[in-house]
């Protein structure tokens, strides 16, 4: 058995997280991921959010006696999404007392679907055996759904460009929110806390060098309402963040 630990950061998503579609997927597995003998365990990282969110969480799991393959993390206070994850991550090692062979995080809304984890670990396993880490796409090709906001998609290339000026490390969508580790390399990944609170994806790929990730070209993503990111007034807290990841990583 391939057990996946999903760490899903969540900042009040009272109103927007479907934990029955959580639920459903795992008790109807993909063909694919059955026949692989795959188990999916969630680990919900609620990062001090001031609304309901703990106590849905909670008490879902409690209703639906789901506490052999669901968890909570409370943050005690908000710290934005990376270190809500790392902070998970730090905390399932003490306190799950399970093994993992991947460990990933999604973002709660599901704008990646769930099915896309089992093609994500085909992928690496058919094309780059080798990989350690699987990054999630959003790349419009024939074939694919991946319904973008045109505004957000040229920000992204944007981004993808002054990324590579200032820390050459290229990646076509470093800030999808769907991302696998392999459980070799996942300390490396997630164990420390980051500098930047969302562009930490950036700071994954200087910690395990490019040459251990893949790239996986999504089927399907949907742009969800109700995004916490407000790209023009994050703007220059972005190029800050850059500047001291690039002093952080790149000082020689």
């Amino acid at each position: 058995m391939q057990q996946i630990l999903l760490i899903i950061p969540c900042y009040n998503e009272e109103s927007r997280i479907d934990l029955n579609h959580f639920h459903n997927f795992q008790k109807n597995l993909p063909s694919q991921a059955i026949s692989r003998n795959y188990q999916i365990y969630y680990l919900f990282a609620n990062d001090g959010s001031k609304d309901q969110t703990a106590n849905k969480i909670s008490n879902f799991i409690q209703q639906n006696q789901l506490s052999g393959t669901w968890a909570i993390f409370n943050n005690p206070t908000n710290t934005g999404k990376a270190n809500v994850i790392s902070n998970a991550y730090q905390w399932q090692k003490q306190n799950l007392n399970l093994s993992f062979d991947w460990v990933g995080y999604w973002d709660a809304d599901l704008a990646t679907p769930l099915y896309e984890i089992f093609n994500m670990l085909s992928y690496r396993d058919l094309f780059y055996p080798e990989k350690k880490a699987i990054f999630a796409s959003r790349v419009l090709k024939l074939g694919s759904r991946i319904i973008r906001k045109p505004l957000r998609h040229y920000l992204g290339r944007v981004f993808a460009t002054a990324v590579y000026l200032a820390l050459r490390v290229g990646s076509y969508d470093s800030q999808c929110g769907a991302k696998l580790f392999s459980k070799d390399i996942a300390d490396l990944a997630l164990s420390e806390n980051f500098i930047s609170p969302w562009i930490f994806d950036v700071e994954i790929m200087l910690r395990i060098k490019e040459q251990h990730i893949t790239e996986y070209p999504l089927k399907e993503w949907e742009d969800i309402p109700g995004s916490k990111i407000k790209i023009f007034k994050e703007a220059f807290r972005v190029l800050n963040h850059l500047y001291k990841i690039r002093q952080a990583y790149l000082k020689n």
